[in-house]
């Protein structure tokens, strides 16, 4: 389809003195929706489409548009008595035709000008549909793949994680002694076993009293407040047998404070208390000064992993 434009002023058919040789222009209206129209007659005879309507018209031969002619030329002169203006209307300013014909101009205002091609947005790429949706299948496929993938290689992994995350008891068992002179050593019978869990602690003003815990009481009641406050919390408490061995059954596996009070042993008169080991201890008894009294003691972090065996000796 070919574009000839105007030049900067308006397109004006100036008509000469009539002559076989001058070409006429032939207006006429279109017969769908009648809007006038303006064309060489060296278009006469050819189809075309309305510029407003876009229906088929064909361009009148110049002898058949003289009627049409007058009646345009009538609809022009009233459009010019009520003062309106041929710019108002841009339909006016064009035809398009099927075949490699003129587009005729009577105004030089772009913005009724007809576009040849569509402004093309070079950032963007044009993907059939198709690829679009195989595109999806195969990513749906992948996705599908590689999570029964993983779950083969991470699914014993994870089957072991959820077992290992169920509470193990654990028991921790030992010995307590204590050295005599000639490098003899006895049985620390009667001593004091308590184990605490490292991350587990009760409340402030719920610590287990000491009354029942030092290694010159009488044992607890199983149903004493001590010793549920110390089992609440994960712990355990015991004292050594006449050979001065111990047996304590923890819930679960993990890291714990243990300490051990000697009934046989006691400290120097110069030997003060580790102000770092009260104050851990402080956390779980109330006061922990009056459950060590003045027994020699050991305190230390172990880590529990299954049934553990310990020995002190004082």
């Amino acid at each position: 389809m070919k574009v000839v434009r105007s030049s900067l002023c308006p397109l004006r058919y100036h008509q000469p003195p009539h002559s076989a040789a001058t070409p006429m222009p032939i207006k006429f209206a279109c017969e769908h929706c009648g809007q006038r129209l303006n064309v060489s007659s060296k278009q006469a005879g050819l189809r075309a489409k309305c510029p407003k309507c876009k229906g088929k018209i064909k361009v009148p031969e110049a002898d058949a548009s003289d009627e049409q002619t007058e009646k345009v030329d009538e609809h022009e002169a009233s459009g010019q008595e009520t003062g309106q203006s041929e710019v108002e209307n841009p339909y006016a300013e064009f035809v398009v035709y099927d075949d490699d014909v003129e587009w005729h101009y009577e105004s030089d205002d772009d913005d009724y000008a007809p576009r040849l091609s569509t402004a093309t947005d070079l950032d963007r790429v044009a993907v059939p549909r198709r690829i679009l949706y195989a595109q999806g299948i195969l990513l749906a496929v992948v996705a599908i793949v590689s999570f029964g993938l993983g779950m083969l290689v991470t699914g014993g992994r994870a089957t072991k994680e959820v077992v290992n995350a169920a509470p193990v008891p654990c028991v921790l068992s030992g010995a307590v002694v204590y050295a005599t002179g000639g490098g003899r050593t006895l049985p620390d019978d009667g001593s004091v076993v308590i184990v605490l869990p490292t991350e587990q602690r009760p409340a402030p003003t719920g610590k287990a009293p000491v009354e029942g815990l030092r290694p010159g009481d009488p044992l607890p009641r199983e149903d004493s407040d001590n010793l549920r406050i110390i089992q609440s919390i994960g712990g355990a408490y015991a004292r050594a047998d006449n050979e001065g061995r111990y047996q304590v059954t923890l819930p679960d596996a993990g890291r714990y404070f243990v300490l051990i009070v000697s009934k046989n042993k006691y400290r120097a008169a110069n030997e003060e208390l580790d102000k770092a080991d009260i104050a851990q201890l402080g956390r779980y008894v109330q006061p922990p000064t009056e459950l060590l009294g003045e027994s020699r003691y050991k305190w230390q972090e172990v880590t529990v992993r299954t049934n553990e065996s310990i020995d002190f000796t004082f």
